[in-house]
C-alpha cells in the first residue's frame, strides 16, 4: 500500500523548518513520506551561482535530521521562473496528500518563496494544505474542525476525524451560526418577546442538527465534542481554537463548482491566514490529478534546472 505523501515546501528559513516540524510529527503518526521541495528563483540563482549548492547543503542536512526523526524523507532542489507553480506541479507530480508551508519567509531571496508563495498556494493548491505555524506537539492533544454541515465540511470532518484516531486527539467540531442581530432584526421588533424566543429556539435547532449530523459520522476510537456557538464564522473559530486549546485547526473550503475548488472559500483563507495556530485547509472535493507534472508546471512555467540532492 502506497504511503501518504506530505509535500513541505522550504526556503530553509525559520518558518518553513518550523513547518517541516509539523509535517514530521503528522508524517510520525500517519506513516507518510515527507516530500521536501526547495524551488529557488531563477533570477536570485542568475546573481548568485553559489547558492544552488548552499541550498543542496541545507536540504541535504535536513533530510538526514529527519529520517533520524524516524521519518523516511526524501528532498528536491529546482530553479523555477514561478515559484508557487513548481510547488503545485510537484505536489501533483507525486500525488501529495498534503502540502505543508510556512506563513512567511524572512529576508533576501526568501520573502519570494515564503511570503506572498503562501497566500498563492491559498488559491492555487489542489491538494490539502497546512499552513503551520510553529511544531505540533507530538501527539497534538487537541484538534478543532470548523464545520458547516456542506460538502467541503463533510470531507473536512472525515480528514479531521481520521487524523485525530491516528494522533489519539481530542477532537471539537465546531458549527457556527450568524449571530442574533442578523436573525432578529429579520425577524421584526426586537424588542418584543416572541421576537426572543424565535431567536432561542433558531439557536436550539441548530443544535440539535448539527448534533444529529455529526453524529452520523463514524468516529469509533475518536473522543469528539460539538459545540454550536454565534456569531462571525472566521473569528468565532479563532477564538475557539484558543478556548479549547487546539493545536491544529482543520477548516474546509467550499467551492460551488468545478473552478471554485481551486479558490478557497472567504472563511478558510480568513482563519488560514490570522489564526495563531497551524491550519489544514480541506477542499470540498478530493484533487483530480491532471497529469501537471515537472516538465510543464501551472501555468507554463517550466523549471530552468532540477538538482536532486542526495
Amino acid at each position: 500500500m502506497r504511503k501518504p505523501q506530505y509535500v513541505v515546501a522550504t526556503d530553509l528559513s525559520p518558518p518553513s523548518r518550523a513547518a517541516l516540524a509539523a509535517a514530521v510529527v503528522l508524517a510520525r503518526r500517519t506513516g507518510a513520506v515527507v516530500d521536501l521541495f526547495c524551488a529557488v528563483p531563477a533570477s536570485i540563482v542568475d546573481e548568485e551561482q553559489l547558492l544552488l549548492d548552499r541550498v543542496r547543503d541545507g536540504l541535504t542536512k535536513l533530510t538526514a535530521r529527519t529520517k533520524n526523526d524516524g521519518v523516511e524523507t526524501r528532498c528536491e532542489v529546482v530553479v523555477a521562473r514561478d515559484v508557487p507553480a513548481s510547488v503545485v506541479a510537484h505536489a501533483n507530480a507525486h500525488d501529495a496528500e498534503i502540502l505543508v508551508v510556512g506563513p512567511s519567509g524572512v529576508t533576501g531571496w526568501k520573502k519570494f518563496v515564503l511570503g506572498s508563495v503562501t497566500e498563492r498556494l491559498l488559491r492555487l493548491a489542489p491538494t490539502m494544505l497546512l499552513v503551520a505555524r510553529g511544531k505540533l506537539p507530538d501527539p497534538p492533544k487537541c484538534l478543532l474542525v470548523a464545520l458547516d454541515m456542506t460538502q467541503g465540511s463533510t470531507r473536512a470532518l472525515r480528514v479531521a476525524i481520521d487524523l485525530a484516531r491516528s494522533c489519539g486527539s481530542k477532537l471539537v467540531a465546531l458549527h457556527v451560526v450568524a449571530p442574533p442581530g442578523a436573525a432578529l432584526m429579520a425577524a421584526g421588533d426586537v424588542y418584543l418577546p416572541e421576537t426572543w424566543s424565535l431567536e432561542a429556539e433558531r439557536v436550539a435547532q441548530a443544535q440539535r442538527e448539527f448534533g444529529t449530523w455529526v453524529k452520523d459520522f463514524p468516529k469509533s476510537g475518536v473522543d469528539v465534542e460539538a459545540r454550536v456557538v454565534e456569531g462571525n464564522p472566521a473569528e468565532v473559530v479563532i477564538d475557539e481554537a484558543k478556548a479549547v486549546g487546539a493545536d491544529l485547526v482543520v477548516v474546509g473550503s467550499h467551492g460551488k463548482t468545478a473552478v471554485h475548488e481551486f479558490f478557497v472559500g472567504s472563511v478558510a483563507h480568513n482563519v488560514a491566514t490570522h489564526c495563531p495556530v497551524s491550519v489544514l485547509v480541506v477542499r470540498a472535493r478530493p484533487p483530480k490529478r491532471t497529469g501537471i507534472g515537472r516538465k510543464n508546471p501551472v501555468g507554463g512555467t517550466g523549471d530552468r534546472g532540477r538538482v536532486r540532492p542526495a
